[in-house]
């Protein structure tokens, strides 16, 4: 028997159109739209607790700080910069792990649907072996990508001895090269979630010659998602002015000011629109892999 990522390795011998991956949350809306509705719910009320952790932790205070610290016109000083966000380093911390994890169980609620099309658990959500796989996988994704970025800014750092001009360069291709690299293991996720085991080398082989692709598609639902997000955060800004709160940082200085009516409103209009984000993310992931092993109809003309 093929080991569970060799399997995987044989599946995608087709192409896939990027702009209907980027637009693939769009038909599954259409099918599914109470799914879309439930996902969008429950990545809100995530993303209202994270505002609340912000709230209660200090990072809420620590980061409108920084932005009043930020607000001269010139680079602020970085001893002062870490004189104000050093107290709520607990705060980034615990906000993190909530994150990551949060992220792992709506990230495998997402793609059960987008990949098996299934809709099991409370309203979608599970905590089994797909949200235990995709926190796996999520870590190790992204301990890769960290330390890939690490060695590539020390070893820019030794060649070019400090010289301010050439270790700007050395970071523009660290972080070109850590671009590329989160590309080609990009398809973890829904690679996970179609073996049921944990694997991202496997995205490696299925990416290859197919970076600007998925970097294409990627790229367009960014930006449909970037409008998306600007209109909901300006509906939501509006809202929450009319209620009597100033969303300055764009988190709540304590977890009482987060119960105010305005934050409520204003995270959970954001946290709607991010969610369709998160979403539409994971779909252009599903259907190019769908569509790459022949599940989907081949692109008409390839792109």
């Amino acid at each position: 028997m093929l080991r569970h990522d060799a399997y995987l390795e044989t599946l995608m011998t087709q192409t896939f159109s990027p702009s209907e991956a980027a637009l693939s949350v769009f038909e599954l809306a259409k099918r599914q739209p109470q799914f879309v509705l439930r996902f969008c719910i429950i990545f809100a009320l995530g993303f209202m607790l994270t505002y609340a952790l912000a709230g209660a932790t200090g990072v809420g205070k620590a980061m409108q700080d920084y932005v009043a610290l930020a607000s001269g016109g010139r680079a602020p000083d970085p001893a002062r910069v870490l004189e104000v966000l050093a107290p709520a380093a607990t705060g980034f911390a615990i906000m993190l792990i909530f994150s990551i994890v949060t992220g792992a169980i709506t990230s495998a609620m997402g793609l059960r649907k987008a990949v098996r099309d299934e809709d099991h658990g409370l309203y979608g959500l599970q905590l089994g072996k797909d949200e235990l796989n995709m926190l796996l996988a999520t870590m190790l994704f992204m301990a890769i990508l960290v330390s890939v970025n690490f060695a590539t800014s020390l070893i820019g750092g030794l060649i070019t001895g400090g010289n301010p001009g050439f270790m700007f360069l050395a970071i523009i291709i660290g972080l070109i090269g850590v671009g590329f690299l989160g590309l080609r293991l990009g398809q973890f996720g829904v690679l996970t979630i179609a073996s049921g085991q944990v694997t991202v080398r496997a995205s490696w082989t299925q990416t290859k010659g197919h970076v600007w692709r998925f970097a294409g598609a990627y790229l367009l639902w960014i930006i449909i998602a970037t409008i998306i997000g600007i209109i909901a955060q300006s509906l939501g800004a509006l809202g929450a002015s009319a209620l009597a709160v100033k969303v300055g940082s764009g988190m709540p200085a304590s977890l009482g000011e987060f119960l105010k009516p305005g934050w409520l409103f204003y995270s959970l209009v954001y946290g709607l629109a991010t969610g369709l984000g998160n979403l539409g993310a994971i779909c252009v992931g599903a259907y190019a892999w769908h569509q790459m092993s022949g599940n989907l109809p081949a692109p008409k003309t390839p792109i």
